[in-house]
């Protein structure tokens, strides 16, 4: 896509968000990735314009960031 709008002498536009979280427990995981999965479900249907040609797909996930000392 990024080939095709430099020949079209046109800006991609894309977005990232990321940011680190620990959580307490292995359950508060599967509790924020429900509340995750809602919120953005909610805001996603409150910007959706139906029949416009240019979508976006949404991805959010996580992993283990690796122990402290090894994020230096």
């Amino acid at each position: 896509m990024r080939e095709r709008a430099d020949a079209a002498g046109k800006r991609l536009v894309t977005f990232t968000i990321e940011t680190d979280v620990g959580f307490a427990c292995p359950a508060d995981i599967e509790r924020f990735a429900d509340e995750l999965a809602d919120r953005v479900g909610e805001l996603a249907a409150s910007f959706d314009a139906p029949g416009v040609k240019r979508r976006y797909r949404i991805t959010v996930g996580g992993h283990p960031a690796g122990r402290a000392e090894e994020n230096t």
